[in-house]
């Protein structure tokens, strides 16, 4: 068995390497020159320009459906 990953130690473990990831993704975000938008719309927009929609369960050989 290999070494855990520092996430995986204890729950404080995992909360400090998520809000790691968090700040990461903030200064990459601040950093970018890609502008985001500053406030967030609750209506939907009139049209749908792309939908996708997967099967989430499939049936598959030899598998038990209750160890997907």
């Amino acid at each position: 068995m290999g070494r855990k990953l520092f996430c995986e130690i204890n729950p404080t473990c995992y909360r400090i390497s998520m809000e790691k990831e968090i700040l990461k993704r903030k200064c990459k975000d601040l950093f970018a020159r890609c502008r985001f938008a500053k406030e967030h719309q609750k209506d939907r927009l009139p049209v749908i320009v792309k939908s996708h929609s997967s099967v989430m369960l499939r049936k598959l050989n030899g598998v038990d459906i209750t160890l997907q």
